[in-house]
C-alpha cells in the first residue's frame, strides 16, 4: 500500500467518522472503502471474543459426526431391483411356474427384502427375508396388508392371503421401510 494511509491512520479516520481530514482520503477510493469498512466493523481495540462454553463446543463437534441416512429418516422407500414377472421369458420355455410364482427383491441403503409368492388354488403363500447390518429378524415386524408377521427361528417371514398385498412394510424400532406398490396381474 505505497502512498496509501497506514492501518492505524485508517482506523483513526474510521473512529473520527470523517473523510475530509486527510487530502489522500478525499481522492483515494480504495482508502475510502477501507475506512467505511472499519467504521462498520470496528474491531481494533475491542477485547477478544470469549471462548465458547465446553458443552457448546461438544455439541458443535457432534454435528460433524458422520451419520447414515437411516439415522435421520424415519421412513425409507425400497426400490424394486428384481422382479421375475418383469423378466422376459426364454423362447421355447413353456413352464407355467413363472405365471403362478413370483420372486421380487427390494433394496435401499444396506437393507434387502426378498419375497417369494406362490399362487395356490384359493390363496397366495408368501415367504420373505429381510437382511441388513442393523436389522435382526427377531426385532422386525413385517406388515402385509392387515397382517403383522414375525420372523420364524430361521429369520423367514411366512404368511398366506387370499389376495396379495399392494405393498409390504417393515417396522424396526422407529424406522418404517416401505416397498413400492406392486401389480399382481399375471404377466
Amino acid at each position: 500500500m505505497s502512498g496509501h494511509l497506514s492501518r492505524q491512520e485508517l482506523i483513526e479516520a474510521a473512529r473520527a467518522k470523517t473523510l475530509k481530514q486527510n487530502r489522500h482520503l478525499e481522492s483515494c477510493a480504495e482508502c475510502q472503502v477501507a475506512v467505511r469498512m472499519l467504521g462498520l466493523f470496528p474491531v481494533q481495540g475491542l477485547p477478544p471474543l470469549p471462548d465458547a462454553p465446553p458443552i457448546l463446543v461438544e455439541r458443535a463437534a457432534g454435528l460433524a459426526e458422520t451419520a447414515t441416512i437411516l439415522d435421520n429418516i424415519k421412513t425409507v422407500m425400497l426400490r424394486l431391483t428384481f422382479d421375475s414377472w418383469g423378466e422376459p421369458r426364454l423362447v421355447g420355455v413353456r413352464d407355467q411356474s413363472a405365471v403362478s410364482d413370483r420372486r421380487c427383491r427390494f433394496e435401499a441403503e444396506n437393507i434387502r427384502l426378498d419375497v417369494r409368492a406362490e399362487r395356490g388354488a384359493r390363496q397366495w403363500a408368501f415367504v420373505a427375508q429381510v437382511t441388513g447390518p442393523q436389522l435382526r429378524p427377531s426385532q422386525v415386524i413385517l406388515v402385509a396388508g392387515r397382517q403383522e408377521v414375525q420372523a420364524d427361528s430361521s429369520g423367514l417371514f411366512h404368511w398366506t392371503s387370499t389376495r396379495p398385498p399392494d405393498a409390504v412394510k417393515i417396522r424396526f424400532d422407529e424406522l418404517i421401510i416401505v416397498t413400492p406398490r406392486l401389480s399382481w396381474k399375471s404377466p
